[in-house]
Formats: structure tokens, C-alpha cells, sequence
């Protein structure tokens, strides 16, 4: 095999490889990962639950799905990993739903907020952090 070759296999192969989804970072340094049309999959947010997973949703939306404030965020299901939810800019089937309690709005597709909403969540977490 000559040089040529080899180069040339070498960028056919690349050119081939899709490339792997990158993850956005939130604000709050949540990882959100791409998926099909206008969902996303937002990781567990160790300090913050699931409300820093709300600011996450709203950042990305926002930021990358350039998304108005007045649209709404969908939790459309469980994630693929422990604690992480999948989120959309539509109810993907679910039924539409009003959040009672933050905190249960995560396991309950069709829960939602206005993009401005979800996003005020990310404001707790930019006060200072407190240990007790």
C-alpha cells in the first residue's frame, strides 16, 4: 500500500465516522446531550436536583435551540442514565401538565414551564452556595 493510499483511506474513514453528539454545558455545568428533533437529555444535577436540571433545559433551549422565552419545556421522559430526564419543546406524546412540585416534575412527562420560567431557576444558582 502506498502513502497515497493509505492517506486516502485514512480521510475516507473520517469523512464515514458520524460524528459523536457533543454535550452542551449548561450555565450551572449540567451536561445536556442532543437528541432527535427538539429533545434533550439533561443529567442529574448533584447540588441543585431537579431544578438545576430545569435552569439546564432552559439554557440549552434558549442558547442552542434559540427557543423564545414565552415557549415551553416538556419533561417527556426518563433518561438514559439514573436521575437523568429527557426533556423537548414539545409534550412528545405526553399529556400537557401543570408542576404541583418541582422536585416530582422530572418523573412526570407532559410537566412543563415556559422556557423564562425554567430558566429562573438558574438564578438560586448563581447565589452563593452556603454549607451549613
Amino acid at each position: 500500500m502506498t502513502l497515497k493510499s493509505s492517506f486516502a483511506i485514512a480521510v475516507t474513514a473520517l469523512v464515514v465516522i458520524p460524528m459523536a453528539a457533543q454535550a452542551f454545558v449548561a450555565e450551572n455545568r449540567v451536561e445536556v446531550m442532543p437528541r432527535a428533533g427538539s429533545s434533550f437529555e439533561v443529567e442529574p444535577d448533584p447540588i441543585f436536583g431537579v431544578p438545576g436540571q430545569w435552569c439546564a433545559a432552559a439554557d440549552y433551549a434558549v442558547r442552542v435551540l434559540r427557543a423564545p422565552w414565552t415557549n415551553r419545556v416538556y419533561v417527556q421522559g426518563p433518561g438514559s442514565v439514573s436521575r437523568a430526564v429527557v426533556f423537548g419543546m414539545t409534550p412528545a406524546g405526553a399529556t400537557p401538565s401543570s408542576i404541583t412540585s418541582v422536585s416530582n416534575s422530572a418523573n412526570t412527562p407532559g410537566a412543563n414551564f415556559s422556557v423564562q420560567r425554567a430558566f429562573a431557576f438558574c438564578i438560586n444558582q448563581r447565589l452563593p452556595y452556603k454549607h451549613n
